[in-house]
């Protein structure tokens, strides 16, 4: 193979074994432990070449790592589209308008366009959203709940739910020149909608969300489901930070998972 192409698996957390390049597939979303029982039993039945995810069953078995944010983030970076139920992985719920959701990472809104989504954007893993200030970190979880995008056109898709789950990857705070200059080619908001977002003041600082892995859900998870299952109330004008526990049940409803 040539060098962009092996740049390529590795860069997919592909490993190069003797039988070739190998890549574990975990869609699931369990505890920790739970997960390195999963692994060990895949290496012991598989053959050769699994031998090497081994390092995985030691760390996931030992609960001192759950603590471990970005090691955590990086096994399931790794292992994806894996969820590992008990890491401290801090989980956000942000807003992000249907205009914008069908072009970033939400293909059946944008079927609903009679150009669809922008392909320049739509075919790339790693993109970002812009918005204001917040209290936020990376790496993480976003569960992205899909408002109205403000064009008055109606949806036969659900909205103002939760439809889409990302990896966290990173945040930036900077100036609008300075974020749109840097990040435009994985964006898809214009300087206007970037100015809009600092209320139109170029030395006010926003925020550059960059995530990556999108998984849309079967089962959007409309607004009054969200506070029966989470207890409460949550801004959907802002983001909100949500508990391990929450997450794991908002994911496997919205992904059809059983709750273990």
């Amino acid at each position: 193979m040539e060098d962009i192409t092996i740049a390529a698996l590795q860069e997919d957390s592909f490993l190069k074994t003797e039988e070739g390049w190998l890549r574990a597939n975990l869609a699931i979303i369990q505890n920790a432990a739970d997960i390195s029982s999963y692994i060990s039993n895949i290496c012991q039945e598989s053959g050769k070449g699994y031998e090497k995810y081994f390092p995985f069953v030691e760390i996931l078995g030992n609960q001192y790592f759950l603590s471990k944010t970005e090691l955590m983030a990086d096994i399931e970076r790794i292992l994806y589209p894996v969820k590992i139920a008990d890491a401290e992985i801090p989980t956000f719920i942000i807003p992000i308008q249907s205009w914008f959701a069908k072009d970033l990472f939400d293909k059946e809104l944008a079927s609903e366009v009679l150009w669809g989504s922008k392909e320049e954007i739509a075919l790339k893993r790693e993109v970002v959203y812009y918005c204001a200030k917040r209290a936020m970190q990376a790496p993480g979880r976003i569960l992205w709940y899909v408002s109205k995008s403000g064009t008055g056109k109606n949806s036969s898709y659900t909205l103002k739910a939760i439809r889409a789950c990302s990896r966290l990857d990173e945040i930036v705070i900077g100036r609008p020149k300075e974020l749109y200059r840097r990040f435009r080619r994985l964006g898809v908001f214009n300087f206007k909608d970037i100015l809009q977002i600092a209320d139109n003041d170029l030395n006010k600082d926003i925020m550059v969300v960059k995530f990556s892995d999108t998984e849309l859900f079967k089962n959007p998870i409309i607004l009054e489901d969200i506070k029966k299952m989470l207890g409460r109330n949550i801004s959907v004008q802002s983001s909100s930070k949500i508990t391990t526990e929450n997450f794991k049940i908002l994911y496997n409803i919205g992904t059809s998972n059983s709750i273990e």
